[in-house]
């Protein structure tokens, strides 16, 4: 896993650019991810959400603060979103299993594979963009 020292290290030292340039990137992303599909994402979980009721809800949000905390502690980058999201499948999953209303197998599988696909995908525009920075004349 790369920190976020080991990260600016790499950039100052190897590609030889300022660490504003990485934040201006970095918040870049945030902005790009937020505009495309930002507002869907916390359409659908908090559609998700208000239908779960007073008991799935607190069944969903004690694992998702446990385990957000616990990552916390640990030093481990986590993504409240997905921690919440999964809580939510988890419940979904509770419910099921006890005769209650079925679950959308379909919606788990795109949820998971936009996972996937996110973390792949961030890795190769991450490793694209440093090598495009390093074949810039006067950068690497």
């Amino acid at each position: 896993m790369v920190d976020s020292d080991t990260l600016e290290a790499i950039f100052e030292t190897n590609l030889q650019l300022p660490s504003i340039y990485l934040l201006a990137l970095g918040g870049g992303g945030i902005l790009l991810g937020a505009w495309i599909r930002g507002p869907r994402l916390v359409q659908a979980v908090s559609n998700e959400y208000a239908s779960l009721g007073p008991r799935r809800s607190i069944a969903a949000l004690i694992p998702a603060f446990l385990i957000a905390q616990l990552a916390i502690v640990l030093g481990i980058p986590i993504s409240f979103n997905k921690v919440m999201i999964a809580s939510i499948v988890g419940s979904w999953f509770a419910v099921s299993s006890s005769g209650g209303s079925g679950i959308s197998l379909r919606k788990i599988g795109v949820t998971i594979g936009s996972w996937v696909g996110s973390m792949v995908g961030a890795g190769l525009v991450s490793y694209g963009l440093y090598h495009l920075l390093n074949t810039v004349p006067g950068v690497g």
